[in-house]
Parts: C-alpha cells; structure tokens; sequence
C-alpha cells in the first residue's frame, strides 16, 4: 500500500505552509497579547481558498478531496503562529 503524498498534495502543503508563515504568522504574538483578531488575515485566508477546501470549485471553492483537505490544514496549522486563524 502507498501512503506517499501525490505531487499535487505535496504542492498544496508547501503552498499553504509558505503562505501561512510569511501572511499570517507575523505578528501574532502581538495579536494574541492584544486579543485581537484580524478580519483582513481572514479574508486572505478566503482569498487563497482556505475558507472552502471542500467546496466544490464552480461554487468558489478548492474542491479537495477529504485527505488533500486535511493536508492542507495541516499545512495551516503547521505554518501559521495565529491559533485563531488556524482554528
């Protein structure tokens, strides 16, 4: 049995891991001190899809499959400092 990512599954990690710690991580700690949560991180978030991995493309979503999904937050989680944002 192959537990290999595919070559699209490993892009999407690294895109949104690159993503994340150079859009959403700067900055967080002092968000988090503050209690602050950004509205416009969100909407990046959404820009790049990330609000709808599910959902399907011709409704403005990204149309991942549950595993790619599940990769892509991961990838979120992995690479963004902001708890908020993440969740």
């Amino acid at each position: 049995m192959e537990f290999s990512l595919s070559g699209d599954q490993v892009r999407l990690r690294d895109e949104i891991t690159a993503f994340a710690k150079k859009e959403l991580t700067p900055g967080a700690a002092d968000r988090d001190r503050e209690e602050m949560f950004s509205r416009d991180l969100w909407l990046r978030c959404a820009s790049h899809k990330l609000t709808g991995l599910m959902v399907p493309e011709e409704y403005g979503g990204r149309g991942l499959d549950a595993l790619s999904a599940t990769i892509a937050l991961d990838a979120l989680g992995y690479g963004c400092a902001d708890g908020g944002l993440a969740f």
